[in-house]
């Protein structure tokens, strides 16, 4: 009889195929194979139980499963197969694998052939029940493995545990097995059919609780509970086994097993890899070797402190961990403080009955509900766990935990509300009222979390407030819930009690709306129109402030209104830049604070020359003390603003005053001018703008400019302004006024901006064909162009303006020379020159500022993406990082600004340490914003000083709270190497992450921009992993190609057991793009599979023919630049080929591993082919060809490509052909590739 569906299914290890071909069960092939024993030889443990029909049946030679899996060391399937131990083959027997041939005599038992493959493990299972038992030529199994396949390795403990082999054997277990079969597959009902042999140990310990656990079937555990508590004969626990696969469900339902120990030292064979464990060793410590974070959390209170028998707790097991798992960071962070202290472990009824509770199993819970009560050590119940999932029909039988509250305080009410379960809240209704630890109800978080529907069953709350002083109706407005309000409504009108945040005391709902630009929100909260806060700022500030220009006419009663210090909504905008804001605000032009400031002020003070033009009516205005905006943003170093308010010169304080910058207060006395507060703070820039203006005017001390800048309290060079200074003269030029040109072409400007701005949102929104697409670029490349014709029409004119000057200069100097009796010409002369000069710095101003409107349109991509915080956008555009703004800015500059820590994180590595116009740093800018988690991120900028020489940490002292809120975070420290002399030009700039032997930091220097460097201490690693390290160091050196990672600098100092590798920045890779295409849906399409085989291949080519093997290509070692390109990075594993070309090492990722490295025989550069033909496989079908080894190692190719071109398929099927005579070269790859560019 040929192969059946069936016997694939089982060889395949195709759990759903077995099971739909179950009625061709007890079928034999024409050697007598059963599919059980398709399934027994290639160890798919979890199909023995859908088979057990087939247990004891033979094949043509005698053999039964239990010897074909004790053949191949199948550890798992012989506990399911020992019902078939004690059988002996009928016929002599010959099999054929990877090239080797084994012959048996008849009478071999599976004890025999274990011995033989040398497998210890197997043989303790199998030896109580075969011990003695002699083949037709009278071996045992002791003479087996003295005479096993020496290529099997050292048989020493097999040879032990055969070396007293008696000739007492007991019968083999029966239905025992099937139970242990029925829980590695999650068998419930199996389970339950087997009840009675609960409790049964095979001849290691194991039980059916232990290979559930195993598995992960957290649904079988109840059914075993008698089993828990219960060890193996090396003391291990099903906990034990959870721990170390990561089945956290497995491990919470077992917690009553924490605190035990191992009695033995044992061995744990994961991942390919025996890893030996001392006796006393606990589920918590394994987690810690394995890496598993999540299971380290959950069992920390219960065994911290506990010792090995060689005195080592967790920690130890964590910083000593498989290097294999990835970055331990987060585990020794969970272990970082480990105590002494533990709480006892759970009853096992308590954890059942919260299990129960969690799945709403009432019948479960009615059986453990006599130890409810029990809170786990964050305080929750089985109550909680119930109605947070929605599970009302348990709550009657949970009657005992109403009103317990965990360590937050919160309550099942609470947890209920959360979640938007309506059916729980009426019966919880003995909680109502209470609060959690900061004062918050169960109305309260219903209304945060949007659920409209659980407010009317919790009106009794309604009023309340937290310790903020906060109601359920500002916390629903604080997440823009709109739905929300109106069963709120009886809350309106209600104001904050305390300080909290960006809130003052007396905020309302309104106002928080308001905030957060919430528009929606704000027609239903109208009543609260005109409420003043502590301070006195309205709803209508609050939406100024930030920008929110939709919320605006909403709030248009609020106009004109003053806070407390005589603020109006247009200054907070003004501000704080908010262009959009101010043409909607006109009504407040020309209003005065408390100290006679204005709007216009404050723009020029806060440096938004884009405001200036929109305030013109301001202009000429002074405050209390007769300052300007021009005397404002000459103060402040802001030069971009004082071009567009030169109208100003001239003008001179009237009382003394005092100018305050971040901190430090300077007093002058009045009559003072832009001039000299421009000297006295050492900006040369702004002192040349006002020289012609201003020289030479005095103040009411009779100083002048110069004698400001010979005599500033401010420390710094100031040569370069002494020496603009060292001629002041007398005459002055009048100051500018505001020419309608000017204004025609700010006008003109605008519009511009506006259409341009129109076109981007046309084109974002209607992308319906692509010619309508290219129609509105094209307008809009029509329009920069007349920009540009503008500016060189501008550039044209000021030039002539220019020689003019000159001319009527000269004619001015031979003037000087003339008679008093010509004065009426040289007066003339004067007025004509002053004419010219007062139209030559006109013009210089409109071509500063079309230049810097260029530039702005020019560099605006990515700095667009940035401010609609588009992080799609923003990764396509990375290739633009560093440009900056008019104003200097860079992207990551405005992300810090706006709070937005995502984008900082992903910006920090490409634009630290890079400073604006008047040389602020992203730092800066968040510290400014007083957004905490953006200044973590960059403490990196720390060091750096602006245009006036401050600081950050200068930046948070001038502010309000700064030097409570923002400079502890300032002073924190940060971990970055120290590098040696060698590596000086290089500053390492932040901590990227921790991989298996190293760590990886950004860098930056002058001759390579971004960089990132990797920092691997090795003084403790394996000899192996140092000499992996040292041929990186050695292969890189020579290696240059577009494809391939470049590596600046390598260095090493073997007196500080440390490697440094400089190398070429790259924003991440090919493993990134997988992910976040796989998580969008989003295929791969067929010319951009083409690109990534052609740069690839061409990478591997050129590596190849330097006589280089990679040995370790996935997706996660191929890196993307900022421009797109892939390059083949990570090259710990690459090996040069000797004379052979071939090498026998085994190295790389087990998935990505060509047939002939599993099979341990010699490869060569061909195995790099492979990779990238899995990789070719995987972008094209987001799945890899080979679920396992197992499929890898088979003569079955990979499954076809469906929907891809014909050329594309065939390519990537030759290059994972399982003979590597078969498949192509890499530079046939690139070939074939580059034919369909």
């Amino acid at each position: 009889m040929s192969e059946t569906a069936l016997m694939k299914a089982a060889m395949d290890g195709d759990l759903e195929g077995v099971k739909r071909n179950l009625n061709q069960v007890g079928r034999k092939d024409e050697d007598g194979w059963t599919a059980l024993m398709f399934a027994a030889w290639k160890g798919h443990a979890n199909c023995i139980s859908l088979l057990e029909k087939e247990i004891g049946m033979w094949d043509n030679w005698g053999w039964t499963a239990l010897m074909l899996t004790a053949f191949n060391g199948k550890t798992d399937c012989i506990q399911l197969l020992l019902s078939e131990a004690g059988e002996q083959a009928t016929k002599n027997s010959t099999i054929t694998l990877n090239g080797n041939t084994f012959t048996f005599p008849s009478g071999t038992t599976a004890l025999m052939m274990a011995a033989r493959g040398n497998y210890p493990e197997v043989i303790e299972l199998l030896l109580p029940y075969e011990q003695g038992l002699k083949d037709s030529e009278g071996h045992t199994a002791q003479w087996y493995a003295n005479n096993g396949d020496p290529n099997r390795g050292d048989f020493t403990q097999v040879r032990e545990l055969l070396e007293y082999e008696g000739t007492e054997r007991v019968p083999p277990p029966r239905e025992e097995c099937l139970l242990v079969a029925s829980a590695v597959t999650g068998d419930i009902e199996g389970i339950k059919k087997h009840l009675d042999h609960v409790g049964y140990q095979d001849p290691t310990g194991t039980t059916a609780l232990m290979m559930a656990a195993t598995y992960g079937h957290s649904d079988c555990i109840p059914f075993l509970e008698k089993e828990i508590g219960m060890q193996d004969k090396g003391g291990r626990t099903a906990l034990m086994w959870a721990a170390s696969e990561c089945n956290i469900d497995c491990a919470r339902l077992l917690l009553s097993e924490a605190g035990k120990q191992t009695t033995k030292n044992i061995a744990i064979n994961l991942y390919g890899k025996t890893v030996p464990f001392p006796s006393g060793t606990t589920a918590l410590m394994m987690a810690a070797h394995y890496n598993r974070s999540e299971v380290v959390k959950l069992l920390l209170p219960y065994e911290q402190g506990l010792t090995d028998s060689e005195g080592h707790t967790a920690k130890w097991h964590a910083n000593n961990g498989d290097p294999k798992r990835r970055d331990f960071i987060q585990v020794r962070e969970l272990l970082e403080n480990e105590r002494s202290e533990r709480i006892p472990p759970p009853p096992k009824e308590s954890v059942f009955l919260r299990r129960f509770a969690t799945v709403g199993d009432v019948e479960g819970v009615r059986k453990y509900v006599s130890h409810a009560g029990y809170q786990d050590p964050n305080g929750t119940t089985a109550l909680m766990l119930a109605v947070s999932y929605g599970h009302s029909s348990c709550i009657s039988l949970l009657e005992k935990e109403i009103g317990m509250q965990d360590n937050d305080g919160k309550t099942a009410l609470m947890k209920a509300a959360m979640k938007g379960h309506t059916s729980c809240i009426p019966l919880l209704e003995k909680e109502f009222a209470k609060k959690d630890s900061n004062g918050w109800t169960a109305l309260m978080h219903a209304a945060a979390k949007g659920h409209s529907d659980c407010i009317p069953l919790l009106e009794k709350e309604i009023r309340m407030r937290n310790k903020r002083g906060w109601t359920a109706l500002m916390e629903a407005t604080f997440e823009g819930h709109a739905e929300c309000i109106r069963p709120l409504l009886s809350e309106v009108g209600k104001q904050t009690t305390r300080n909290c945040d960006d809130f003052p005391s007396g905020t309302t709902a309104l106002m928080i709306a308001a905030r957060w630009g919430h528009s929606d929100c704000i027609p239903l909260l109208k009543e609260e129109i005109g409420i003043q806060d502590s301070d006195g700022t309205t709803a209508l500030m609050k939406a100024a402030t930030k920008g929110h220009a939709n919320c605006i006419p909403l709030l248009k009663e609020e106009l004109g209104m003053q806070n407390k210090r005589g603020w109006t909504a247009l200054m907070s905008a003004a501000h704080n830049g908010c262009t959009d804001c101010i043409p909607l605000l006109k009504e407040e032009f020309k209003v005065q604070d408390n100290d006679g400031k204005t709007a216009l002020m404050e723009a020029a003070m806060s440096g938004h020359p884009n405001c200036i033009p929109l305030l013109e009516e301001e202009i000429g205005m002074q405050d209390n003390d007769g300052s300007t905006a021009l005397m404002w943003a000459a103060f402040k170093g802001h030069a971009h603003c004082v071009r567009l308010l030169l109208s100003e010169a001239g003008k001179q304080t009237t009382r003394n005053s005092r100018f305050t910058l971040y901190g430090r207060t300077v007093s002058f006395p009045y009559k003072i001018t832009a001039l000299m507060l421009a000297a006295h703070e050492n900006r040369p820039k702004i002192v040349q703008l006002l020289l012609s203006y201003e020289q030479e005017m005095e103040d009411s001390e009779g100083h002048t400019a110069q004698w400001y800048a010979n005599n500033s309290s401010k420390e710094g060079d100031f040569t370069q302004v002494r020496q603009l200074l060292e001629n002041e003269r007398t005459e002055r030029i009048l100051p500018p006024p505001n020419p309608g040109e000017m204004l025609e072409l700010r006008e003109r400007v605008n519009e511009l901006t506006t259409e341009i701005e129109s076109l981007k949102k046309d084109l974002s929104s209607s992308k319906n064909t692509l010619e309508e697409t290219k129609k509105e670029l094209s307008q809009l490349n029509q329009e920069n162009s007349s920009l540009k014709q503008q500016l060189q029409k501008a550039n044209d004119k000021a030039k002539k303006y220019q020689d003019m000057y000159e001319d009527l200069q000269k004619a001015s100097d031979q003037n000087r020379a003339l008679t008093t009796e010509k004065t009426t010409l040289q007066e003339q002369h004067s007025k004509t020159t002053e004419d010219l000069k007062r139209a030559l710095a006109d013009q210089k101003a409109r071509i500063l500022a079309l230049e810097e409107e260029n530039a702005r349109l020019r560099g605006e991509s990515l700095i667009t993406a940035v401010n609609g915080e588009d992080l799609k956008a923003i990764r396509r555009r990375l290739d633009q990082a560093g440009q900056k703004d008019s104003s200097g800015m860079t992207a990551l500059m405005h992300a810090a600004s706006r709070g937005q820590t995502e984008v900082v994180r992903l910006l920090r590595p490409l634009e630290a340490r890079l400073q604006d116009g008047r040389g602020w740093t992203a730092l800066m800018h968040a510290v400014g914003g007083g957004h905490e988690e953006c200044v973590g991120l960059l403490l990196l900028e720390r060091d750096l000083r602006d245009g006036e020489g401050r600081t950050a940490e200068d930046v948070a002292n001038g502010l309000p709270d700064g030097k409570k809120k923002i400079t502890p975070l300032l002073r924190k420290k940060v971990q970055l190497p120290d590098l040696p002399e060698e590596l000086s030009s290089f500053q390492p700039t932040w901590r990227l992450g921790r991989g298996a032997f190293g760590t990886v930091f950004s860098a930056w220097s002058e001759d390579h921009g971004n960089c990132a460097l990797k920092v691997v201490e090795y003084e403790e690693m394996e000899r192996t992993i140092v000499d992996s390290l040292r041929r990186e160091m050695g292969t890189i050196p020579s290696l240059e190609h577009p494809h391939v990672l470049r590596y600046h600098r390598v260095h090493d100092d073997p007196d500080n057991g440390t490697a440094y590798l400089v190398m070429e920045w790259c924003s991440g890779t090919l493993l990134d793009e997988v992910r976040g295409r796989g998580e969008r849906g989003e295929p791969f399409r067929d010319d951009e599979v083409w690109r990534c085989l052609r740069e690839m291949a061409s990478g591997l080519a050129y590596l190849h023919e330097k006589r280089y093997v990679h040995r370790d290509l996935k997706p996660g070692n191929v890196l993307l630049s900022s421009d797109g390109r892939c390059v083949l990075g990570d090259f710990g594993l690459a090996r040069a080929l000797g004379d052979s070309s071939r090498t026998k090492t085994t190295a790389g990722t087990l998935l990505y591993m060509a047939p002939e490295i599993h099979r341990e025989e010699r490869y060569d550069k061909s195995v790099d082919v492979w990779a990238m033909g899995v990789m070719g496989y995987e972008l094209c079908t987001h799945a890899l060809p080979f679920r396992n080894v197992v499929a890898i190692i088979e003569e079955t190719p990979a499954p076809s490509l469906e929907g891809r071109p014909s050329e594309l398929a065939d390519l990537i099927s030759r290059m994972l052909s399982k003979d590597p005579k078969d498949r192509p070269t890499a530079r046939e790859v690139l070939e074939e590739a580059v034919r369909h560019q």
